[in-house]
């Protein structure tokens, strides 16, 4: 189970722009903010 603060494991992940890369090449630079959106369709 994580806990506040721990390190995110690095996953692929497909931005609104449909860019895909890791997690890693997001947060290499600056701190990281995940956000989940559910799409009810």
């Amino acid at each position: 189970m994580m806990r506040r603060g721990d390190a995110a494991p690095d996953a692929a992940v497909t931005l609104s722009d449909g860019t895909k890369g890791q997690l890693k090449d997001f947060w290499e630079d600056a701190p990281l903010v995940l956000v989940f959106l559910r799409h009810f369709g």
